[in-house]
């Protein structure tokens, strides 16, 4: 007999609108995605596309999201939210600059492709906060305290950010994707 599920993922219990297709916002290519899935990689372009109507919210609490959905689906969902919230967090501190806010959303961009080409998801929550919390100057550390990232990862983080103010001395793997996805952007 199998163990009980969760009924929101329970395939038995969905509808056919619970699978649908997603225009790539980067070449247009169609791709399809299943509810539960958190992101999917373009066939054509290899960007990875966000599933605009996931809702998992219950991973962000419960403690089997893991072996509900499996550990890489459950990090994705907790990477995504904080990722919505270290953008919050930025908006807020650039209030209303939206030269700045563009500026920093292409730079999360080019740092996302780079974390894929460099060693995937485990790299992703120190840059993403790195490139994120760069406008927020001093503010970071108590931002990182405030949503919670452990203390390790957030003196990390703000490492990179002093580093990219002017305060040489680190050189990690995640600060070199900081760094060339701040160069790309500023190529022509």
């Amino acid at each position: 007999m199998d163990a009980p599920r969760c009924p929101g993922q329970d395939m038995r219990n969905w509808k056919p609108e619970d699978i649908f297709d997603v225009a790539c916002p980067s070449c247009g290519e169609e791709i399809e995605f299943w509810k539960d899935e958190p992101f999917r990689i373009c066939s054509a372009c290899t960007t990875e596309i966000r599933n605009p109507r996931i809702d998992l919210g219950c991973a962000k609490w419960c403690k089997s999201a893991a072996e509900c959905l499996g550990a890489e689906t459950a990090a994705a969902i907790m990477e995504g939210s904080m990722c919505d919230r270290l953008i919050a967090e930025m908006k807020v501190a650039c209030r209303g600059d939206s030269i700045q806010i563009g500026r920093t959303l292409k730079l999360l961009e080019r740092a996302d492709r780079l974390v894929e080409k460099e060693g995937g998801r485990a790299l992703a929550l120190v840059v993403k906060a790195a490139v994120l919390l760069h406008p927020t100057g001093q503010q970071a550390r108590a931002t990182l305290d405030k949503l919670g990232v452990d203390s390790e990862t957030a003196g990390h983080v703000c490492r990179i950010i002093e580093s990219r103010q002017g305060n040489p001395g680190i050189d990690t793997l995640e600060s070199r994707i900081v760094e060339d996805a701040s160069r790309l952007l500023d190529d022509p």
